[in-house]
């Protein structure tokens, strides 16, 4: 048996991977968390000029997993702060939809989300093992994050 073997074009092959995610990439989103939680997570006591607490390692990491179990490659960034405490509140608005999840001191969670209607439909501790919230709640933000996408395309530079 005989093999031919065609090159279609010159090798150009370059053994370096790239170190960029693309925009659809779900590593584009959690280097996005992973960056501002960061961020969050060195400010200083009093970073508010007054008596405020930097996240501690339990709100971040706790934060860090809901975030990154929530969405993907397609998801909004959401606006995340330091709730002054010692915790980390993380916000999504669209229209009358909003979703907005605070994770405290110790790392618990709690979330709160309206629909399209602007109704409700979350409201209540969030543990991460509550598959039908987390499930929920994935599916809300994904419904948020295609009207974003929808009405506002470049949305991304919201966050530079």
């Amino acid at each position: 048996m005989e093999w031919i073997i065609r090159l279609s074009g010159p090798k150009t092959h370059d053994p370096r991977p790239s170190r960029k995610p693309s925009r659809t990439s779900p590593f584009f989103y959690s280097r996005y968390v992973s960056a501002k939680l960061r961020e969050l997570r060195i400010l200083a006591e009093g970073w508010d000029g007054e008596a405020a607490r930097p996240p501690t390692q339990e709100a971040v990491h706790c934060m860090y997993r809901l975030l990154t179990r929530l969405g993907d490659g397609r998801t909004v960034f959401p606006f995340i702060v330091p709730d002054g405490t010692g915790g980390v509140v993380a916000e999504w608005r669209a229209g009358v939809r909003r979703i907005e999840i605070e994770v405290d001191c110790d790392g618990q969670a709690a979330c709160c989300a309206t629909d399209g209607a602007g109704e409700t439909v979350i409201d209540k501790d969030l543990g991460e093992q509550d598959e039908q919230d987390i499930g929920r709640l994935t599916s809300l933000l994904a419904e948020l994050s295609t009207e974003v996408r929808e009405k506002n395309p470049s949305w991304r530079r919201l966050f530079r």
